[in-house]
């Protein structure tokens, strides 16, 4: 529909008792073009100030909650949004709105992306960061499962998918204030499996373990509140360490004997929570693991000299 049309809609939804919107966004308003692949129609597109404006004519824009549609150009329609604001006067702070950055959810459902995954994560980070600062009462980043229930998945596919896309968006859902520190810690991960797993043997083996077993660790941490925290307090503590050996700067960073016993604590709460369901196989790969490590040799080694060690494990493939 056009703004006008939309705005007309809503206004009446409103009147008739609904207490908050949701908006769905056509192609232009999520930065893509309109005959990329797995273009559609529908939706609204907020191209710029004038069309928000238009289709939020008569909402109060700090008195219900906004809810646009999960996407990857969540700097845009923040940026657009904040100037309406402005424009009527309405302190940011104060408006629920959720901008749903998913860039995951937004690939699948849309099959394109404004830039690339690379530019997602970069755009993910800043957006947090800013969130953290002008957006007291609102959320930045989404985990749309609706996506995979759309295309036909059933409930657990749904759930693993939300829970599996990006393991770091668990710890959003703590209440710590960690946002910023999980989107960073995201865009590290991603960095180690691009610019580290995939250039070695060792790395390859340790990326396809992982996803022979990620819907079953996704699926356990939904379950255990315990082993959901553990993993977050081990890619917490570990992402500075992995940073700087990212951007050859390992050999100032030192693993402690700390570090080392949260990851053998976490990988044996791995295997008797994978034990206690019902599982097995991951139980058992984790333990084939746990057992090629000498452990007490990782203590005080820099995060360069972790990385050789781990490099040049040797492996049962």
């Amino acid at each position: 529909p056009s703004p006008g049309q939309a705005n007309r809609d809503l206004l009446e939804d409103l009147n008739e008792g609904a207490t908050g919107c949701a908006i769905e966004l056509g192609r232009a308003a999520k930065g893509l073009d309109s005959e990329g692949a797995g273009a559609t129609e529908g939706g609204i597109d907020v191209r710029d100030l004038a069309t928000l404006e238009k289709l939020l004519d008569g909402v109060y824009l700090d008195a219900i909650p906004i809810a646009f549609e999960s996407n990857a150009n969540g700097l845009a329609l923040a940026a657009t949004f904040a100037a309406l604001c402005a424009e009527r006067g309405v302190d940011v702070n104060e408006c629920q709105v959720q901008l749903a950055f998913d860039p995951v959810a937004a690939l699948a459902r849309d099959g394109a992306l404004p830039g690339d995954m690379t530019d997602a994560r970069a755009e993910l980070v800043k957006l947090a960061s800013h969130s953290r600062v002008h957006w007291n009462r609102g959320t930045s980043l989404a985990v749309d499962a609706g996506v995979w229930h759309r295309a036909g998945g059933h409930a657990a596919q749904e759930l693993g998918k939300c829970k599996s896309h990006c393991p770091v968006y668990a710890s959003l859902e703590t209440g710590s204030g960690g946002v910023v520190e999980a989107a960073e810690t995201a865009h590290v991960m991603y960095r180690v499996r691009d610019e580290r797993l995939e250039r070695s043997p060792n790395g390859r083996y340790f990326a396809s373990l992982f996803q022979e077993h990620r819907l079953r660790m996704a699926y356990l941490m939904v379950l255990s509140a315990e082993l959901r925290h553990a993993a977050e307090d081990v890619l917490l503590d570990f992402t500075p360490g992995l940073r700087a050996q990212l951007d050859g700067r390992g050999a100032e960073v030192m693993v402690s004997p700390e570090m080392v016993g949260q990851v053998a604590e976490f990988a044996n709460l791995l295997i008797e929570t994978d034990l206690n369901h019902g599982g097995g196989e991951l139980a058992e790969a984790v333990s084939r693991e746990v057992e090629r490590v000498e452990w007490g040799a990782l203590s005080d080694k820099n995060f360069d000299e972790l990385w050789l060690y781990l490099d040049t494990l040797p492996l049962d493939r």
